[in-house]
């Protein structure tokens, strides 16, 4: 089972770190070195069928064009509108451009839930889908949207990009729409990868249907180049890690001007075309589900601890509730100087990102506060 209720303990070898309570046989280091390190391998692919079955799924290179897809299965057409939250990625509205529908924007508060029942009072128009996030892999609670939908005849797509493995009781996210979205990239060292899955009554997917055509050659060679840098990681420990970043970063400050990659306005307009390649199969089979579920929360129980205290520090999700596998640890941070946080634990081997690396322009004025203080720890790199 890929149930985290059925998880004991953790999947991080290691002696007590002393400074951490609640934590027997953690070690922050190699918990740690576990963030840069992971690959997919020592397992056989057991229960992804549970998540991605084979007649109802599709594969993507990205979460995006996934998207895409989902809302031409859902009807959607030129001048339609589609209901999706204001805290996303700019670059999910690619998707809505191809088909030259119109968004519209819901709000979500500071627990990055959506107050469904105040969507009627909203002047949304004619609603044909509904794009609910299930953010950081928590579960968003779908029995209002649900209800919803079928009272406007839309369409649920339930987007769980940063959801894969994650469950909502007995069921997988991503499996409770009428049509799932995953990027199974941001879960595990892939080239790149995404999947639609259509979990409407008695519908199949013809594995071979619509698909992106681009060459993957450059992210499959980005992949390989880094499975070399996290096998010198697993060898060389944290400090190697370090150095490792550092090096990346200043060669991409060199060429780039820009130490962190910084995302283009015009990525909500332009559709990447790349296949998904054809190593993302290969490497799914090849993934211990089991070790990876118990990984992430451990390293999630970990932050839970590491951050208790930390100023202005206050985490979106104050436990870990079963079933669920955290895409990191997020968390609100209500200080001012977000280039010293980031640095300051970056020095100690804890990585921290901005997210969404930016806002839709349509609502970046406007957005609520809390929008724009949302950090993570990531648990891949």
């Amino acid at each position: 089972m890929l149930d985290g209720a059925s998880m004991k303990g953790g999947a991080v070898d290691g002696s007590a770190w002393s400074g951490h309570r609640g934590l027997p046989g953690t070690d922050l280091e190699s918990a740690l070195v576990g963030v840069y390190s992971a690959r997919c391998r020592g397992g056989d692919g057991s229960g992804m069928g549970r998540i991605l079955p084979a007649d109802r799924t599709r594969f993507y290179g990205y979460g995006r064009q996934a998207l895409t897809e989902a809302l031409r299965l859902a009807g959607v057409k030129e001048g339609d509108e589609v209901l999706l939250p204001g805290f996303l990625c700019g670059e999910v509205l690619a998707s809505l451009a191809v088909l030259g529908t119109v968004p519209r924007f819901y709000s979500v508060d500071e627990r990055l839930r959506a107050d469904v029942a105040s969507w009627d009072r909203e002047v949304f128009g004619s609603i044909r889908a509904v794009v609910m996030v299930n953010y950081f892999g928590f579960p968003q609670f779908l029995g209002p949207v649900q209800a919803w939908c079928r009272a406007h005849g839309a369409t649920l797509i339930e987007d769980n990009a940063h959801g894969f493995l994650s469950e909502d009781g007995e069921v997988p996210l991503g499996r409770r729409g009428d049509l799932g979205v995953f990027s199974l990239r941001k879960t595990l060292a892939l080239p790149n990868g995404a999947a639609l899955v259509d979990n409407r009554v008695n519908n199949k997917m013809d594995p071979d249907g619509f698909s992106y055509g681009g060459s993957c050659r450059l992210a499959e060679w980005r992949y390989r180049s880094k499975v070399v840098l996290k096998r010198l990681i697993e060898w060389g420990g944290l400090k190697s890690a370090l150095v490792i970043l550092a090096c990346i970063r200043m060669a991409r400050l060199a060429a780039t001007g820009h130490a962190i990659p910084v995302s283009s306005s015009r990525r909500e307009i332009t559709m990447l075309q790349e296949a998904c390649s054809s190593l993302t199969p290969q490497l799914l089979r090849r993934c211990d589900y089991v070790a990876e579920c118990q990984r992430r929360r451990t390293l999630y129980q970990l932050c839970l601890d590491l951050f208790d205290g930390a100023p202005d520090v206050r985490p979106l999700f104050d436990h870990l509730p079963d079933g669920v596998v955290p895409q990191g640890f997020p968390f609100l941070y209500a200080g001012k100087d977000r280039r010293s946080l980031i640095k300051t634990w970056g020095q100690r081997g804890v990585p921290i990102l901005s997210w969404p690396d930016h806002l839709p322009a349509a609502i970046h004025l406007h957005a609520p506060d809390h929008y724009g203080r949302v950090m993570f720890v990531p648990f891949l790199w």
